[in-house]
């Protein structure tokens, strides 16, 4: 209950609600599969590591009784298409929904609605909320699947951070709407509808040789991999090109039985025949073993670009040339004779 997402959404909206809330110490596999079947639990709050386990454990999962799950909601972060479609696969009777929050907006920013889900969006702003899109300029973005950075207006967002009045005001505009620093755009359904989706962190594009790549979309395609478990894509520091797009891939059981460098070739050809150039893994690709992550389950995205920037720094520090020491040797009566003639 140490997270926003848990202690407000579930912890005090859900019992609010009605809801005979559920609370196991932490994620286990068999502990959460064995409280679904054992309490008949019908709505799953989670986040996508928690899907990719299920998923990737689908024998085990599927020897448990979970047809009264109803609705699984999903925060934190994306779900790629196949995820959605493995998921579904899964518990049939479910309806996934994904919503948008922040701990600095006391969470639920918007959410899906059950009569117009439109796959990949963050559905649509919950009562209490004004928000609006705003280019880099700071000029107010008004076309549709257009990206700008997503402001919100609320009773329930944050006074500032505790004793720190510098973050506090970077996080406002002047007219105090809080600056989310996510990249959205605002897309129509079929129905009419306008949805949010993400597009990206705007403090997460890499800038490659000027031009904006973002790491969600290919961490999004790496995910599809057969030998990808999980991934994280972070710029890696470039005298020339400014930044250069590397991967850090966890990777599947069968994924570690392969040659570590055939494996990358096949991951870089299989980047290479999907995006464009600059948006290449020219940065490179390292194996990990896991990648660390935060109380509601995403990645660490500090952590792995120090790690890059240190990378970035060796290599460097390899690259400088040896500076040979020269030795002045005296020279005998005799040699400086010789040289004279």
């Amino acid at each position: 209950m140490s997270h926003s997402y848990a202690l407000i959404v579930t912890g005090h909206a859900g019992v609010y609600r009605g809801y005979n809330a559920v609370v196991l110490p932490g994620f286990d596999l068999i502990d959460v599969l064995e409280a679904v079947q054992k309490q008949h639990i019908e709505t799953l709050w989670m986040v996508p590591p928690m899907i990719v386990a299920l998923i990737k454990n689908s024998e085990t999962t599927e020897k448990y009784n979970l047809k009264h799950v109803k609705s699984t909601v999903v925060g934190a972060s994306n779900l790629t298409k196949e995820v959605n479609e493995q998921f579904t696969r899964l518990f049939p009777n479910c309806q996934l929904i994904q919503g948008y929050g922040l701990t600095e907006t006391s969470v639920v920013v918007s959410m899906q609605n059950r009569a117009d889900i439109m796959f990949g969006s963050c559905g649509h702003f919950i009562p209490g909320y004004e928000g609006r899109l705003v280019d880099r300029d700071g000029e107010e973005v008004t076309e549709l699947d257009t990206p700008g950075e997503l402001l919100l207006r609320s009773p329930t967002i944050m006074l500032g951070y505790l004793d720190n009045e510098k973050e506090t005001k970077e996080a406002f505009t002047s007219d105090k709407w809080l600056r989310t620093g996510d990249l959205m755009e605002i897309r129509k359904s079929d129905d009419g509808h306008e949805h949010l989706f993400i597009v990206d962190r705007v403090k997460e594009l890499i800038k490659v040789r000027g031009m904006q790549v973002s790491p969600t979309e290919i961490e999004a395609l790496l995910s599809s991999h057969p030998s990808v478990v999980d991934v994280c894509v972070v710029p890696l520091p470039h005298d020339i090109a400014g930044e250069l797009p590397l991967a850090f891939i966890v990777r599947t059981p069968a994924g570690k039985e392969e040659d570590e460098r055939a494996l990358k070739q096949k991951v870089h050809e299989f980047v290479n025949a999907e995006l464009a150039e600059y948006k290449h893994l020219a940065g490179g690709i390292e194996f990990l073993e896991v990648l660390p992550k935060s109380a509601s389950g995403k990645t660490k995205r500090g952590e792995m670009k120090e790690r890059a920037r240190k990378m970035a720094d060796l290599s460097k520090a390899k690259a400088i040339p040896r500076v040979l020491q020269v030795y002045v040797y005296e020279t005998s009566s005799d040699d400086e004779s010789e040289v004279d003639e």
